[in-house]
């Protein structure tokens, strides 16, 4: 245990940015206590040469209405007048490929952010693999019927994996059919979701770490508050059909109406080529469950749309596209050149027997097509398929096999297809996070449950890693209010529902070493 951890011990501190302070994070417990602070710091804040105490260090791992874990740190500086004193709470938020926070690499990167800074607790979500348990699939099998043949079916798979965004959440929009509800919603109320993991942390966002979908009511500046969370995103995508599916979120916060339930969420997706990605709408609200429905074109299956030899177009009469080579940026009067057995190659887009199929979870067009050249294959024909993907960049590759039947491979990258797919062009690929990432020890593979081993490398690095609070580059504004939060004090405390009950048995023994019984709670 302790050769694993030694990397841990000597990272190098680091500052993380955010919408909140700046924090100097370390994992060298000996730079912590001896440079900055007493022993038993966990966090702290640091200002004009002063230090403030935002909590003591502890190894009691906490768990919350999902069994998320989180750490607590308490008995900080005193913060205001009316006696309280500051604390930190550590929330630890599922981060993997899965969950698209890897951006497709096969790494592993924890990311520490600031969500809440205000009533005398600052909460931090820790974004890291070891917190995920098993990974929800978001994709799901469902039968269809086959044309043509009496009384069979075949499987088909409705993925939904595009609505994954690891940077931003969604926010719902609140169409409510029944006025009973309209009237008892508040109208400062927002809705956030993301699908099949949990939400993207935010600054002041702050439901419970790990929650997929979260309520709040929203402060005249524009700020989230009183947030609950509508559930955690614990069960599978289930398909209904073809162009239907259905994902819940369970066991969030207590339900306002019925302490006994807690609040929970059902998202309807349904097959819309006309909408793109589409946006989550609150419909109803029914025994503490809040239903949504959500049209997107994700959903649909593979659409064969027509071709016109006279215009050279693309047209998709469901939802009223077309697309023009002849104005397309990769193509000259809807010819492409490519590169052939050293040789430059005109391939004419137009024509007759064009087939174009739309593919919304690829986000891309096929076109089919045939190229009379002779010497290439048997028949002196090769078989082009030209896929146009929906990018913010553009770029192509060819690829040509030449055996019995000669083909073509022709990719184009091109924001020109994305708006007839419904889309809007993409943010920058394969763009970084605007949080600092500390690359955490190497795995061999993606980590599905919370194991001693994680969670001790976890305990450790967070009680010796988070260092201290710094305003290196901020506004006057910024410092004048980061002097209040140690000046002043709000009469209320925003994260109330840690209980005395939910608090776990230290992980150590007294000589530092794991038991039995704590293998057989983690596992």
């Amino acid at each position: 245990m302790q050769s694993q951890l030694e990397p841990v011990h000597h990272k190098p501190a680091h500052l993380v940015h955010n919408a909140a302070v700046p924090m100097i994070i370390s994992m060298t417990r000996i730079w912590l206590n001896y440079i900055f602070f007493k022993f038993k710091t966990g966090a702290c804040y640091f200002q004009n040469g002063q230090s403030y105490e935002l909590g003591n260090f502890n190894s009691h791992l906490r768990f919350n209405q999902s069994d998320s874990p989180y750490l607590l740190y308490e008995e900080g500086a005193n913060c205001g007048s009316t006696g309280r004193r500051w604390s930190t709470k550590i929330e630890f938020v599922c981060a993997n490929n899965a969950t698209k926070d890897n951006g497709g690499v096969k790494t592993t990167t924890d990311v520490v952010q600031i969500i809440e800074d205000s009533n005398c607790q600052l909460l931090i979500q820790y974004q890291t693999p070891h917190a995920c348990r098993q990974q929800i699939r978001c994709k799901a099998k469902v039968y269809v019927d086959s044309p043509g043949a009496s009384g069979s079916n075949s499987e088909e798979l409705v993925d939904l994996t595009p609505l994954i965004n690891p940077n931003e959440n969604y926010e719902a929009r609140v169409e409510l059919k029944s006025k009973a509800a309209q009237e008892l919603m508040p109208k400062n109320t927002k809705f956030f979701l993301n699908v099949c993991r949990p939400l993207v942390p935010k600054y002041q966002l702050g439901c419970a770490g790990g929650s997929g979908a979260c309520m709040a009511n929203m402060s005249s500046a524009g700020a989230p508050e009183e947030e609950h969370s509508l559930g955690f995103p614990w069960t599978e995508l289930t398909g209904i059909n073809r162009t239907t599916a259905e994902l819940l979120y369970l066991k969030g916060d207590p339900c306002p109406t019925n302490k006994s339930m807690n609040l929970s969420t059902r998202i309807h997706f349904s097959c819309n080529m006309r909408v793109g990605r589409g946006q989550p709408v609150l419909t109803s609200i029914d025994d503490c469950n809040y239903h949504f429905d959500w049209d997107t074109s994700v959903i649909c299956p593979p659409h064969e749309c027509s071709f016109s030899e006279d215009t050279c177009e693309i047209v998709q009469d469901e939802a009223g596209m077309r697309f023009n080579f002849k104005n397309a940026s990769f193509a000259t009067d809807g010819k492409i050149e490519i590169e052939h057995k050293k040789q430059k190659l005109l391939l004419n887009v137009c024509g007759t027997h064009r087939k174009a199929m739309t593919d919304y979870s690829q986000d891309l067009v096929n076109l089919f097509f045939t190229h009379d050249l002779p010497g290439c294959g048997k028949e002196g024909k090769m078989n082009v398929q030209m896929r146009l993907i929906c990018s913010n960049i553009n770029e192509k590759s060819t690829t040509i096999t030449e055996d019995t039947q000669c083909s073509l491979l022709y990719v184009q990258r091109t924001p020109s297809i994305c708006q007839f797919l419904g889309l809007s062009v993409p943010q920058n690929e394969g763009s970084s996070s605007t949080s600092t990432s500390i690359p955490a020890p190497t795995t061999s593979s993606t980590t599905t449950s919370i194991t001693p081993t994680a969670i001790m490398g976890i305990i450790l690095s967070v009680t010796f890693f988070v260092a201290c609070l710094g305003m290196f580059a901020f506004s006057p504004a910024r410092r004048h209010r980061v002097r209040r939060l140690f000046r002043h004090s709000s009469s209320a405390v925003r994260y109330s529902r840690v209980q005395s009950n939910e608090e776990a048995n230290l992980l150590l023994e007294p000589n530092g070493e794991f038991t039995e019984s704590d293998d057989d709670m983690l596992l």
